[in-house]
């Protein structure tokens, strides 16, 4: 989170995936991550459109994944700002 912090990239990414290793050698877990970036993508989205305030959480390294929910969100026209952008 540090790293993220400063815009630091790397270093927000460099721990180990366990996680995402063990999901993606199940059966059925390459379509299961699919999935579940498309909902939260699909989630943060709806909240963006919505007049207030909202708050989502989503693993760090799926949210800054070349195909994680940063990239899908800006796919879907939103303008996304990094903290190393500001």
């Amino acid at each position: 989170a540090e790293g993220w912090a400063r815009g630091d990239v790397a270093a927000a990414i460099g721990a180990p995936r366990r996680s995402d290793r063990c999901l993606l050698l199940l059966s059925g877990g390459v379509e299961l991550r699919k999935r579940a970036l498309n909902d939260q993508t699909a989630a943060i989205a709806n909240a963006l459109n919505t007049p207030g305030h909202a708050v989502a959480v989503v693993p760090l390294r799926r949210l800054l994944a070349e195909d994680g929910v940063i990239a899908a969100l800006k796919a879907r026209g939103f303008k996304v700002i990094s903290p190393g952008e500001i």
